[in-house]
């Protein structure tokens, strides 16, 4: 194998594919990039895998001669970085060495055959929808998709394509949320897509970057789905199972009480909350007069927020819920949203292109004086 590349253009295409790459694997190779050069089109191609999710990407060069090799990830980036000059040129040694060089810099690095990576299958889909907005609206979603559960339906984020455009739903089993995302997306399918391998989307795409989505499979079954922005392929598989009917959870939500006020409020007063409280502590509402309370009461300490509000229905309960969902909500909301309270304790959050359902708790226990607990525990 031998390349001449531009350095800059060949460390952004090599970071991109490095995201996919597996930070510890039994499998050595997969902790690495598959560099291969084609001398017939004049390419070079970085593919990485961690067996969920893979990234192929692309880069016009010269190529004088065809190979393969597979390249520590982190080692190669932090080479290409480092590298002084405009250009890179590349030569793979029969000895299993990859010689590197730009300008006055020089490198020898071992690497490991190309033919002994695992066969990654990126079949481009047959028909594909154009997508606008993925790396925002992942952004705005991932924080109601469950980080670890047996229930692999709740890892995911379901991304529903139908006459409407794109909507990312995301559940976890105490809150969920909808955010609408493009609105020319057009079509009719429903895809379980792992957060994780969303996340390592929306971190090699732009705010502004276009994507064709598609899915590939066979018999009818759906396996991976493929995006392209033309130098970048991303596929992830498919999560086969039932996901909840959130549509029919928000057409049940039946308000006792309710109220108008601003995102930016709220997400102001939960986080000042937050500096006394953990994630999995709880926020107490309160509905009153002109305004919503907000308090949170730790074993770190206490805190509390009022915002103004423009109440429609008030009532004299107190609703229970946990910060971290919460908070996730509020980081998604912007303008005028609207709470209601229903007479289960839930809370249902409407605001612009985001709907969002969160399960009431039960409130905090005070933690009992250390004598009080050792004087009930002997009895």
């Amino acid at each position: 194998m031998i390349v001449n590349a531009q350095r800059k253009e060949l460390l952004m295409q090599v970071r991109k594919a490095a995201r996919a790459a597996a930070a510890i694997h039994p499998v050595k190779e997969l902790s690495g990039i598959l560099l291969e050069a084609d001398e017939r089109t004049g390419v070079v191609r970085m593919t990485a895998t961690d067996l969920t999710a893979a990234i192929r990407s692309t880069l016009p060069a010269a190529v004088e001669k065809a190979g393969s090799a597979v390249v520590d990830a982190r080692l190669f980036q932090d080479l290409l970085d480092k590298l002084p000059g405009d250009d890179v040129y590349m030569e793979l040694k029969g000895n299993g060495q990859l010689y590197i060089s730009g300008e006055t810099a020089r490198f020898h690095i071992s690497v490991m055959p190309g033919a002994n990576y695992p066969k990654v299958d990126i079949p481009y889909p047959g028909d594909t929808v154009s997508v606008t907005g993925l790396k925002a609206l992942v952004n705005r979603a991932l924080f109601a998709a469950a980080a670890d559960t047996q229930k692999a339906v709740y890892n995911c984020l379901n991304f529903m394509i139908g006459e409407n455009g794109l909507r990312a739903v995301g559940c976890n089993g105490y809150c969920t949320v909808q955010v609408k995302g493009d609105p020319e997306c057009r079509g009719n399918i429903s895809l379980l897509i792992p957060a994780s391998s969303l996340k390592l989307l929306s971190a090699i795409a732009g705010d502004s970057d276009v994507f064709e989505l598609g899915v590939t499979g066979s018999g009818g079954v759906s396996k991976n789905a493929v995006f392209s922005d033309g130098t970048t392929l991303f596929s992830t598989r498919l999560i086969e199972g039932v996901f909840v009917d959130t549509d029919k959870l928000f057409a049940d939500v039946a308000p006792v009480s309710s109220a108008r006020l601003s995102a930016d409020q709220l997400r102001a007063a939960l986080d000042q909350l937050s500096g006394v409280s953990s994630q999995q502590d709880t926020v107490a509402i309160t509905v009153e007069s002109g305004r919503l309370g907000l308090s949170c009461e730790t074993d770190c300490g206490a805190a509390a927020a009022h915002i103004a509000a423009v109440i429609d229905r008030s009532t004299d309960e107190t609703y229970y819920y946990t910060i971290k969902n919460l908070l996730g909500c509020a980081r998604t909301l912007k303008g005028s949203v609207t709470f209601c309270f229903t007479k289960n304790k839930a809370l249902a959050v409407y605001g612009g292109d985001v709907r969002y359902l969160q399960l009431g708790v039960r409130p905090r226990e005070k933690a009992k004086p250390k004598k009080a607990a050792r004087e009930e525990a002997a009895a």
